[in-house]
C-alpha cells in the first residue's frame, strides 16, 4: 500500500502532461565582435527533432541606433510558402516573418531566413525575439514552441575611416523575386461527411500541394497541408482540437515549381460547443491526471483494506493507513489546483487565455474541490465502519 501511495503522490507532483514535442527558434551565430561599418549576417534557425513542424512565425527586435538592416533573404529556407513575407521596419525596429513548410520539417538547425545588418556605431546590441511560435505538422496546429533565443553583438571602433550611417534607407525591405501568382484560385465548400465537418476543395491542378488556413477571431492561425488528387481535388477534416468559435477558412494550391494560386473563397466555420474545447489541451490533460490519481488512490485504499482484513490487523492500523491515503489524496488535489492556477496565469501573461478558457478552468477547479470533499467523506465513512467492525 505504501509503495502505491508513493507512486500516486509522484504522479501528483509531476502533475503535468507527459514529455511533449518541443521546438526552438534561435539565431546563429548568437554572438560576435565586429567593427563599425562591417556587415553582420545571421540566420534564424529552427530545431524540432521530436516531431515535424509545418508552420512558424517570429518577430525580432534590434537596436536601430546600432544596426541598419541591409537585407532579409529566404535562400535555403525550410519554408516554401510565406504567409507574411520576411520584412523589416526602420520605424519600429522589427523584423517579421511567417511561413509554412508544405512537406513538414523535422531536424535541427533548419534555416528560416538570413538577415544581414550593418554596424553603425560602437556599442553592444541584442537581437531578441519579441514573439515566436512553432506549430506541429499534426493536423491540429499544436503549439510546440519551447525556447526563443536571440543573440548579442559587440561593435568596436573601425580601424579605417568609418562608413557614415545612411540617413534614409532607399527601401525598407529587400525581397527576392517570387513566383508569379498566376494560378487559378481553388474553390472550397463546407460539407458533412460521416458526421464530420469537412472542407472539400476543387482546383485545376493535380498532384499539387494544398494549404488550408484557419484564422480564429483571437489566437494563432492553424495551417493544414496535403495534396490534390489526380483531378485537382482535396479534402480536409476540420481539426477536432480547435477551440469553440468561428474561423475564417481559405485555401491555396502550390505546384511543383513553387508557383502558387491566389487564395480561394473564404468560408466561415463554426466549431462546436463541447466544454472541453473551451479549455486548452493542457487543462484537459490535468482533468485526466486527476481521474488517474483518484482511481489509484481508491484502488490502493481498497487493496489495503482487503489486506488488513485478511491479516486481521487492528482497527488502529487500518485507520493509520487510511489516514495516509487521505493525506495523499488532499495533496494530489492541492497540486492539481495549483498547477491549473499556474497554467492559467502563464496563458494570461502570454495573452492566450480568453474568457471561455478562464471560465472553463474555474469550473474545473470547482469540480475538483467538490470531488475532493466527496471522496474524503467516503474514506472517513469507511474508516468508521471498519472501527465498528
Amino acid at each position: 500500500m505504501r509503495g502505491l501511495l508513493v507512486s500516486t503522490f509522484f504522479l501528483a507532483v509531476l502533475g503535468i502532461p507527459g514529455i511533449s514535442s518541443a521546438a526552438s527558434l534561435s539565431i546563429s551565430p548568437a554572438s560576435g565582435t565586429y567593427s563599425v561599418g562591417d556587415q553582420i549576417s545571421f540566420k534564424v534557425i529552427v530545431s524540432s527533432s521530436d516531431a515535424p513542424l509545418n508552420a512558424l512565425s517570429g518577430t525580432l527586435s534590434f537596436p536601430s541606433s546600432l544596426f541598419s538592416v541591409q537585407s532579409i533573404s529566404k535562400a535555403g529556407s525550410i519554408l516554401n510558402f510565406w504567409v507574411t513575407e520576411p520584412t523589416f521596419s526602420v520605424s519600429s525596429a522589427l523584423i517579421q516573418f511567417e511561413g509554412v513548410s508544405l512537406a513538414g520539417f523535422q531536424g535541427t538547425g533548419g534555416t528560416v531566413v538570413t538577415v544581414t545588418l550593418r554596424a553603425l556605431k560602437v556599442g553592444s546590441g541584442t537581437i531578441a525575439f519579441q514573439s515566436g511560435q512553432v506549430l506541429a505538422n499534426d493536423g491540429q496546429g499544436t503549439d510546440i514552441t519551447s525556447t526563443l533565443s536571440g543573440g548579442t553583438f559587440q561593435i568596436q571602433a573601425a580601424k579605417a575611416k568609418p562608413i557614415p550611417a545612411p540617413t534614409e534607407p532607399v527601401v525598407e525591405v529587400k525581397r527576392e523575386a517570387s513566383a508569379a501568382q498566376t494560378l487559378t484560385s481553388p474553390v472550397i465548400l463546407l460539407e458533412k461527411r460521416n458526421d464530420i465537418s469537412t472542407i472539400v476543395g476543387t482546383s485545376p491542378y493535380p498532384k499539387a500541394s494544398a494549404l488550408l488556413t484557419f484564422v480564429p477571431v483571437n489566437g494563432s492561425k492553424l495551417f493544414i497541408t496535403g495534396m490534390t488528387d489526380e483531378g485537382g481535388n482535396f479534402i480536409f477534416a476540420v481539426p477536432q482540437a480547435l477551440r469553440n468559435g468561428p474561423y475564417a477558412v481559405s485555401a491555396v494550391v502550390v505546384i511543383s515549381d513553387g508557383t502558387q494560386s491566389l487564395p480561394s473563397n473564404v468560408l466561415t466555420v463554426e466549431v462546436g460547443d463541447v466544454f472541453v474545447a473551451n479549455i486548452s489541451w493542457e487543462s484537459a490533460t490535468y482533468a485526466s491526471l486527476f481521474l488517474i490519481i483518484l482511481l489509484l488512490t481508491l484502488l490502493g485504499y481498497f487493496i489495503s483494506r482487503k489486506h488488513f482484513r485478511s491479516q486481521r490487523n487492528t482497527p488502529a492500523a487500518i485507520k493509520k493507513e487510511v489516514k495516509q491515503a487521505e493525506e495523499v489524496l488532499h495533496k494530489s488535489f492541492a497540486l492539481l489546483d495549483q498547477d491549473l492556477s499556474d497554467h492559467l496565469k502563464d496563458r494570461s501573461e502570454e495573452g492566450k487565455a480568453d474568457s471561455k478558457e478562464r471560465a472553463g478552468v474555474a469550473s474545473l477547479k470547482k469540480d475538483l474541490k467538490e470531488a475532493e470533499e466527496y471522496i474524503g467523506n467516503e474514506i472517513r465513512g469507511i474508516t468508521v465502519k471498519d472501527e465498528k467492525e
